[in-house]
């Protein structure tokens, strides 16, 4: 409990830090981009940017955060290794929730800033080598690494997508040019 109080408070004086330079960057680069691009797309895309580098940064803090674990480094494979005792009650289910919650924030902020993920395979894809990658991280800073961690992981940046599908801005793009050819044809009467 002392280890999570002690990253706590190293989180709440990254981003105590953080946020007001984010903003400032948000700004900087907004006011950048409004030179090549309309002025409400520039926000966005700055927003989401720096959105994005916010959302890594805890997975970063959370992946080299030294384990409490007293065997150290382990490595397993054999899915339903940290579910099992979970369900069966054996285990606490922090750790396998806090895999799943670290990447909802940039499971949501990705389809909206590159639209090729907003297809479900790439999306998909993306979030499983997300998950992947994060846990060869740990592998490497001699972590504990589990394939249920990299399915929760993956798990949580697909429900983050999914929160945001409503502004993908993918659902009405064909009945708008759609009902916009129409507008323009003459009306014969």
């Amino acid at each position: 409990m002392r280890q999570l109080a002690s990253f706590l408070q190293e989180l709440t004086n990254l981003a105590a830090v953080g946020f007001p330079i984010a903003a400032l960057v948000v700004w900087g680069l907004a006011v950048r981009r409004r030179k090549r691009m309309p002025e409400r797309l520039a926000w966005r895309r700055s927003l989401l940017d720096i959105g994005v580098v916010l959302a890594v940064l805890p997975v970063l803090m959370v992946t080299m955060w030294p384990s409490s674990r007293s065997g150290g480094a382990s490595i397993d494979l054999i899915p339903g290794a940290d579910l099992g005792p979970v369900l069966a009650g054996e285990t606490s289910m922090w750790p396998l929730l806090g895999n799943f919650l670290i990447l909802i924030p940039l499971g949501a902020l990705i389809p909206l800033r590159s639209a090729p993920l907003r297809r479900p395979r790439l999306l998909f894809g993306a979030a499983a080598a997300i998950a992947l990658l994060t846990e060869a991280t740990q592998a490497v800073f001699a972590l504990t690494v589990t394939l249920d961690s990299a399915a929760a992981k993956t798990a949580g940046m697909l429900l983050g997508a999914g929160m945001t599908y409503y502004w993908w801005g993918t659902r009405n793009r064909d009945t708008t040019a759609t009902s916009r050819a129409a507008a323009t044809e003459p009306t014969t009467a």
